[in-house]
């Protein structure tokens, strides 16, 4: 009969117990050590950036040939939009973009850096990092209080045709045909039916060199709150603004 010394036969299944903890101490290690390692970051390219509001007002960055939409702007009459820069951000340089509008806004930035956008409905910012105090470049967004909301209204007759002249916009708008045998109709909500002819039209004096020295006033008045135009199907149009509205027609007899 074999005798086995039990002393011999624990320091064994010892050494064994101690050799894994062992080998268990090193692959946790290891792998710490590679969860730990932050990937290495792709070098980063300066580059010019533009930035744009389109004609829906959405806000887009164009970035080495990729068109990237932002949130849309809110939309509001007499709206102005601004570009102001936090101290250390990029420098940018307000610029014409040949497929937009006038009144949008359009502006090259040189991105020296890593950026990144935080946009809203009221603007957005765009974000140096690695940078002291996070620099930005703002597009603003304000909005006239609604009771500012003013439109002076001006129905111009130019060459057998009505204009609606906003005089505090600025622009000029032909509405419909109205020849010297017609009479200009407008009638509110609030206001009997009013007329008006060539020959009682007075002569539109701006002292801008705006309008034609021959155009002629067909009436005017003035609108409060966000003003919408919507052409029925009759011959003329009705204007809504506040709680009312203006229907306008051309009466030729």
């Amino acid at each position: 009969m074999r005798y086995e010394n039990p002393y011999r036969t624990w320091q064994a299944t010892l050494f064994l117990a101690l050799m894994w903890l062992g080998m268990v101490v090193v692959i946790i290690h290891n792998a710490r050590t590679a969860w730990s390692t932050p990937a290495a970051e792709a070098a980063f390219t300066p580059r010019e950036v533009l930035v744009f509001v389109s004609q829906d007002s959405t806000v887009y960055t164009m970035d080495s040939g990729l068109q990237t939409a932002h949130v849309p702007l809110v939309q509001c009459p007499a709206r102005q939009l601004h570009v102001l820069a936090d101290d250390g951000a990029p420098a940018f340089t307000l610029t014409d973009v040949t497929w937009l509008d006038d009144e949008l806004l359009a502006f090259r930035f040189w991105a020296d850096r890593p950026y990144y956008i935080v946009s809203s409905n009221l603007g957005a910012s765009i974000h140096a990092v690695q940078a002291p105090e996070n620099p930005a470049l703002h597009i603003v967004l304000e909005c006239p209080p609604r009771a500012q909301q003013q439109h002076l209204l001006a129905f111009v007759w130019l060459d057998d045709m009505l204009y609606m002249h906003n005089v505090g916009a600025g622009s000029l708008q032909p509405i419909m045909s109205a020849p010297q045998a017609c009479r200009v109709a407008w009638q509110t909500q609030q206001e009997a039916r009013s007329v008006a002819t060539w020959d009682m039209a007075v002569p539109l004096e701006t002292g801008a060199g705006i309008l034609p020295p021959d155009s002629l006033v067909a009436f005017s008045l003035t609108v409060t709150g966000e003003l919408t135009v919507e052409v029925p199907a009759f011959d003329g149009l009705i204007l809504h603004y506040e709680d009312t509205s203006l229907r306008l027609w051309s009466d030729c007899r």
